[in-house]
Formats: C-alpha cells, structure tokens, sequence
C-alpha cells in the first residue's frame, strides 16, 4: 500500500512538473512571437498611413533643368571653363 501512495505521488510531481515547464517552454516561445508580430503589424499600419497621408495631398511637379555633369563627372572644371570662356 505504502508503495502505491508513494508511486501516485511521484507521478503526480512528475506530471505537475512537465506540466510546469512545457507551460515555460511555450510562454518562452510564444509571448516575444507575439509581440514581434505585434509589433510589425504596429509598423505597416504607420507605413500605411505614411503612404495614405503622402497619396492624399496634391503635389505639383516643377521642372528644373540643371543641365551639366555632376561634381563627380568632373562637373566643376566644365563649369570653369565655361565661365572662363563667356569672358
């Protein structure tokens, strides 16, 4: 008799005890899960209104002619020469 008791009682540790740490395992997995997801969720709704609010207003394209090699191009020797020979 005193063997059963004492086998009941360390299945029931046992089984309290996978209990507890299967309830950690998923805690560990799942909580920061949801909050990532949480939080990328957060980001495409502030992109979405970002992109909403930019659709909404009306924009006016303006030309603007810069005709001429960049800086990197070797764009500022053109433009002394072409100031040295309008003089």
């Amino acid at each position: 008799m005193l063997g059963t008791i004492a086998t009941i009682f360390m299945v029931s540790v046992g089984v309290v005890f996978g209990l507890v740490i299967l309830a950690y395992a998923v805690y560990i997995t799942f909580f920061p899960l949801a909050r990532t997801i949480g939080g990328g969720l957060q980001v495409l709704k502030e992109y979405g209104e970002q992109r909403a609010g930019a659709t909404e207003k009306d924009y006016t394209l303006v030309p603007d002619a810069q005709l001429g090699l960049t800086m990197a191009d070797g764009g500022d020797q053109i433009e002394k020469k072409k100031s040295s020979d309008e003089k």
